[in-house]
């Protein structure tokens, strides 16, 4: 028999994506609770990454899956710049500047 903990574990685990970053606005609004949030992770369900921000544990992340939960889940709108810019589309090497 599944208790309304194990429920709410489940739905943890449907939310936490491999290699991605969840924040706590979207475990707020599934039911996860600041103290469900310290339970899950005192217990190593869950690793912080900061001020609401959680990840699998034992997971190594890119930049790519912070920038994803800004832009998706709080609808935060960044994106990058620069030279990461450049040679995401291909043109870094127009631009490489002396060492």
């Amino acid at each position: 028999m599944t208790t309304h903990n194990d429920i709410k574990l489940k739905k943890l685990f449907n939310l936490l994506q491999p290699n991605n970053v969840i924040t706590a606005a979207v475990l707020d609004n599934n039911v996860v609770s600041r103290h469900l949030r310290r339970y899950y992770k005192d217990s190593g369900w869950i690793e912080p990454l900061g001020r609401g921000a959680y990840k699998k544990p034992g997971e190594s992340l890119e930049w790519q899956a912070g920038v994803n939960a800004m832009q998706n889940q709080l609808n935060i709108k960044v994106h990058v710049g620069a030279l990461t810019s450049l040679s995401l589309h291909g043109f870094s090497h127009y631009f490489r500047l002396s060492k």
